[in-house]
Parts: structure tokens; sequence; C-alpha cells
């Protein structure tokens, strides 16, 4: 977990990508660039690596679930979903386990699509540790919540009841 808005840095985002520092941040120079990396963006992929290699070197298998919000609107379009499930849709695992998810938030009930509002196969942390790791040992999940939706606390409660119960029948 990290509590570093992508204001400052963008911790699901690769070294190089056009968005990886917000406009707030375009302005700043290469060193304090390279200082807010360092601080920030390093030590949590380095964490999560860390941590899905030890499960690995155990002889299990990880599910990685990396959650994020989007807004409601986007360049004047209305998003038509409240949670965004993205995998990529080549590993049968990472397959598999977000199918397990669409009937249970269906009910919660939220409006569900998958790898929606962003592809699953797009850059991003999961992604990037996709390469690293074979399906067999790595599911990396993506959920996207909208934020007009999960404003509201119940919203959210419901959210993490449901993938509790899911992750534990899964298991």
């Amino acid at each position: 977990m990290s509590d570093v808005s992508r204001l400052l840095v963008d911790l699901n985002r690769s070294i190089g990508h056009p968005r990886l520092f917000s406009e707030f941040v375009h302005g700043i120079r290469d060193a304090d660039r390279h200082r807010i990396l360092d601080a920030h963006y390093r030590p949590y992929r380095d964490r999560v690596e860390t941590a899905i290699r030890e499960i690995v070197h155990a002889g299990g298998a990880a599910l990685h679930l990396s959650i994020h919000s989007f807004t409601p609107v986007l360049d004047g379009k209305t998003r038509n979903a409240d949670v965004g499930i993205l995998y990529d849709p080549r590993r049968s695992s990472e397959r598999a386990f977000a199918t397990s998810l669409v009937p249970p938030l269906r009910e919660g009930p939220f409006r569900v699509r998958r790898n929606y509002p962003y592809s699953g196969t797009a850059d991003g942390l999961t992604t990037s540790l996709r390469r690293a790791f074979p399906d067999r040992v790595y599911r990396g999940i993506e959920i996207e919540m909208n934020q007009g939706t999960f404003a509201e606390r119940m919203a959210r409660v419901r959210l993490v009841r449901i993938l509790c119960e899911v992750i534990e029948a899964y298991r």
C-alpha cells in the first residue's frame, strides 16, 4: 500500500511513461524527479516485487490485487461502470479470477466491466510483473473504482467485503 498521490508520481506507470508525473510536477528539475523516484516510486515497486518473489520462492502462487480509482467523467465522456476489473485475458489464472469476481460484484450491486476503463495489458505494475513471473505463480489483477460511486463509505465497505469473500472462496 502507498499513500503517495499520483499527483506527485504514478506508482502504477513505468519509468519513461508520459504520465509518470502529473502536470503539477512537469516543471520541476530532473534532479528533483529522480529524488521523487528514489523516495517513493522505487521503494514501493521493490516492496511489491519482493513480496511476490518471497511467495513464489516458498512454492506458492501470488494473487496481486492492485486497487485504484478513476474519475467518473474523462474528457467530457461519462464512464459507465462502478468497478473495472483489469487482467490479461491470455493468462488463464487471471481470466478465471476476474470471471469469479463479476457475479458477486454485480450483486453488490455494482456496474462491472472487464478491462475497463483501461486495458488489462496497458502499462502498469501488474503488466511489468507478468514479464517477471509466469501465469502459474502470478496473478495480477487491477480493481478500478469509480470515484463517484466510492465516495460513499458503504460502497467501499461492500466492495472490500465482496473481495474478501471471493478471495476466501478462491483459495
